[in-house]
């Protein structure tokens, strides 16, 4: 059952309707109705209960950024959901509502390799990870991590250095890490954006776009 969510003001058309009256261009004009027939990096997030609503936004917009197949949030028997950091990120991104142990027996299935972000004695520099996709990414909560059973499913635990006195980042920023590094060993996810393909030094258009 899809859970309650915390009412989100909606920006985005006030925003668009700003940008027209002050003469700005649209980015990428077309680009939302060519968005769903784009190809999709085979990495699921598979999402622990995060104690803290508000982080499960900020990961829904990092999928939608990154443009992954899909978020499996477990809500751990609470029926609330807050989407205040996902940016209107919701329209685009495959999210299920299902425990984290469902998700990773369905991915495994399939064929995916699960990697657990995770501070533990066995845990490998994200750095140092050769990832294999399809894969799937399993995160916890900052309190809590990720519970002792559902990492026990995992195949792999990786974890983020980290220099200053603070002992871990906000899961949203850690998996922000995780994410860039499976796609930078990607091959073939190209950016959608205009401005993000001249920074990959890409200049021919889009997903044969004319």
């Amino acid at each position: 059952m899809e859970p309650k969510r915390v009412p989100y003001p909606l920006r985005q058309e006030r925003i668009r309707e700003e940008s027209e009256r002050a003469g700005r261009p649209q980015l990428d004009p077309g680009l939302k109705d060519r968005f769903e027939a784009m190809p999709k990096l085979p990495v699921r997030l598979i999402v622990c209960p995060l104690g803290k609503a508000a982080n499960q936004g900020g990961i829904i917009r990092l999928a939608e950024c990154f443009r992954l197949e899909r978020v499996d949030v477990d809500l751990g028997g609470e029926d609330m959901a807050d989407f205040s950091g996902s940016a209107g990120s919701l329209n685009w991104v495959d999210v299920q509502w299902r425990s984290a142990r469902e998700s990773i027996e369905e991915a495994r299935r399939l064929g995916y390799r699960i990697y657990a972000l995770s501070l533990t004695d066995h845990a490998q520099d994200v750095a140092n990870i050769q990832f294999e996709f399809p894969c799937a990414l399993v995160l916890g909560s900052e309190g809590d991590g990720i519970p002792a059973d559902v990492l026990a499913m995992c195949e792999v635990t990786l974890a983020i250095p980290l220099y200053g006195l603070c002992t871990s980042l906000n899961v949203s920023q850690a998996a922000a890490i995780c994410v860039h590094e499976m796609v930078r060993q990607s091959r073939g996810h190209e950016p959608a954006r205009e401005g993000s393909r001249r920074l990959k030094g890409l200049t021919s258009p889009a997903f044969g776009d004319s």
